[in-house]
């Protein structure tokens, strides 16, 4: 019997969980690419549609908005003429508040507007420009 066992060779074949190895991806060639400019005529009809659609060029901010955003950047020059004082610190403070309330302000809010209150306080007692009285 040792014989047999002799004669028979011994074959690998490998771990028997193991997976086939995966096959390399192959890499993509390059090819050329080529661009073409794109065509698009919309028609006789396509410049008459826009032509007759109304254009809005009005402001985007109603009268007391603006009002008030002229009223901020004259308090900011004035500050600016002032150089370094502190009434100057004060009309910086002011304006700076007054370009946030401003877009706060509606289009029918007449005479004194609540919204500008506590800069009219922080202005008491100071000259300020002749676009802000009324504010």
């Amino acid at each position: 019997m040792p014989l047999a066992l002799l004669g028979c060779p011994n074959k690998d074949k490998g771990t028997p969980d193991a997976a086939p190895a995966p096959t390399p991806t192959p890499t993509p060639t390059q090819t050329d690419t080529v661009l073409t400019a794109l065509d698009d005529d919309a028609g006789p009809d396509g410049d008459a549609a826009e032509a007759s659609r109304p254009k809005y060029t009005g402001p985007v901010m109603n009268a007391n908005q603006i009002r008030a955003k002229q009223c901020c950047s004259a308090l900011r020059n004035q500050a600016k003429t002032m150089g370094n004082s502190p009434e100057a610190a004060q009309l910086n403070q002011a304006a700076v508040f007054c370009d946030q309330a401003a877009m706060a302000l509606g289009p029918t809010a007449g005479g004194q507007s609540p919204e500008m209150a506590p800069m009219r306080q922080m202005l008491q007692g100071k000259t300020i420009p002749p676009v802000c009285q009324g504010l």
